[in-house]
């Protein structure tokens, strides 16, 4: 049984009781699978006026819509992660409408110094159709009920002295990131320029340690690209 979403796969595999339904990757075919029975029904999510863009590359695209799901008794509400919005289907009649979110669930995000590149959640359910609900654009916290649409922020704490003595400043960051220090809201570029980044100084020599590991060229790579553009471009010249 192919239960991919024929284009990609999925992004999200949400559950509801022994149903998972899988999110595309692209396009807007929502697949609800059930592994116990083997059955299989494929529901589009596609609504008029709906779209999906890129953060990246600043275009229209059709990838990643949903980010997650919730569910009712007889609905499935999917929340957007490039989509435009969020979006309810019949589980029955496999009819898609757009879903109207309690504001200030889905407000869009004012201009901020760090950009999010996506709308927002559902990170849990509570119980029955109350769900727990992160805009990631506002960084706010809501517990929605989606069958009456009953909306209630809650409170996000934290003490901004204590997290930003907790910042690693320069460091060893990921496998993918040996050592630098990552510009989000507790690392600043103001903050970069005037000597006041909360965390570990930068250190040369670290630096270079961390590179040692994958780099081929520590210290001479500069040296090595002029050389090769230098004789690249005389080449080229004595071929005219």
């Amino acid at each position: 049984m192919k239960i991919g979403s024929g284009t990609g796969g999925a992004n999200v595999i949400a559950q509801d009781g022994e149903d998972l339904y899988l999110l595309p990757l692209e396009g807007s075919k929502v697949r609800r699978w059930n592994p116990q029975k083997g059955t299989l029904r494929v529901y589009d999510a596609a609504v008029e006026g709906f779209s999906c863009y890129h953060p990246t590359l600043d275009c229209s695209c059709s990838g990643q819509a949903f980010s997650q799901a919730a569910f009712t008794q007889d609905k499935i509400i999917l929340s957007p992660l490039w989509g435009s919005g969020f979006v309810a289907i019949d589980k029955e009649t496999g009819h898609a409408e757009s879903w109207d979110a309690p504001a200030p669930m889905a407000e869009e995000a004012p201009d901020a110094y760090f950009y999010i590149g996506m709308h927002g959640t559902f990170v849990r359910n509570v119980h029955g159709t109350v769900y727990r609900y992160f805009n990631w654009e506002t960084r706010r916290l809501f517990e929605v009920d989606v069958a009456t649409r009953a909306c209630q922020e809650i409170p996000l704490r934290f003490d901004a002295e204590e997290v930003r003595a907790h910042a690693p400043g320069f460091a060893h960051l990921t496998e993918w990131l040996q050592y630098g220090c990552e510009e989000n809201a507790l690392h600043t570029l103001p903050e970069l320029l005037d000597g006041t980044l909360p965390g570990a100084a930068f250190d040369a020599a670290a630096e270079r340690k961390a590179y040692d590991v994958s780099a081929a060229n520590v210290g001479t790579c500069g040296e090595k690209v002029y050389a090769w553009l230098k004789s690249t471009l005389e080449n080229a010249e004595e071929m005219k």
